[in-house]
């Protein structure tokens, strides 16, 4: 059989165990995305399974009536982008597993990375010290207790992540085990030398590392704890508000169920009623209809 599967961007269904389970049919897989009709009739036009991943490409009448081959149409939640009713005049079955009661983990955690992102503007301190510009300084020293040995013992897959001080790790060992595989992955906060002024420190210069520039401890809250180390968190958010005259609010903006359950389950709320955000802030989830 002929399967094409639509819109993979990160090539990442081809490195899963259940591809094994088209073993032995013909599989072409697509990691652009196309939605000329014209263009995705040429590329399948031989094809009898096709596979979507979500809505990322509407199956329209004009594009149906060019694809004699196709039989089905499999993917994996809502529909809105299929003309179901053209796929059955045509012959074509529509297959889409609702995934009820499956939270949406992935989902979940993606918001709670932006929220993190742009409370502490990771992004733009990500930029400034791609850019060479640092702003803060070296602290104390610690010892190499984390050796190239370990480092070397780790998965490809592996992500180590660095926020502490960067003489835990080796001199120079991180660099070489991220150039090696092992780790796959790093996010640091601490350098050898501080402050990083050169764009091409080898670790900056990785696409496989995320460098921010020792901004771990960089809060109103904690710079305000040095000063006024007496008083408590929730009685220093309380302030900071009565000065401000602002409330920090954080809207999870969702339509779907199951990302609702599982971001409610991250934070340990049973449900994603609006909730007071210690003193000084409003979590809340906005569900939307289609």
């Amino acid at each position: 059989m002929k399967i094409s599967i639509l819109d993979d961007y990160h090539d990442t269904l081809r490195t899963l165990a259940c591809f094994e389970k088209l073993k032995g049919h013909q599989v072409e897989i697509w990691n652009d995305h196309v939605q000329d009709v014209d263009a995705l009739a040429s590329r399948l036009r031989d094809t009898e399974a096709l596979v979507l991943i979500r809505e990322r490409t509407k199956i329209s009448v004009p594009l149906l009536d060019r694809l004699d081959k196709l039989r089905l149409i499999s993917q994996r939640s809502v529909y809105p982008h299929i003309d179901v009713a053209a796929c059955t005049r045509n012959g074509v079955i529509v297959s889409s597993n609702m995934h009820a009661g499956t939270p949406s983990y992935a989902t979940a955690e993606l918001t709670w990375g932006l929220i993190v992102a742009a409370m502490r503007q990771i992004p733009q301190q990500v930029a400034a010290l791609k850019a060479g510009t640092w702003q803060m300084r070296l602290v104390e020293a610690t010892r190499g207790i984390v050796t190239a040995g370990d480092l070397g013992r780790t998965k490809p897959t592996s992500l180590i992540v660095n926020t502490s001080r960067a003489s835990l790790i080796a001199p120079g060992a991180l660099v070489r085990a991220l150039q090696a595989g092992r780790p796959g992955m790093a996010a640091v906060d601490v350098y050898e030398e501080e402050p990083v002024l050169d764009s091409g420190n080898a670790l900056v210069a990785m696409d496989n590392v995320v460098c921010t520039p020792h901004i771990g401890y960089v809060t109103r809250d904690a710079i305000q704890r040095y000063f006024r180390p007496d008083r408590g968190l929730r009685q220093r958010q309380a302030d900071s508000c009565g000065e401000s005259g602002s409330v920090v609010a954080v809207a999870v903006v969702t339509r779907s169920y199951q990302t609702r359950q599982a971001f409610s389950r991250t934070i340990g709320w049973p449900t994603l009623q609006a909730k007071a955000f210690w003193n000084s802030g409003i979590f809340e989830t906005v569900p939307l209809t289609r």
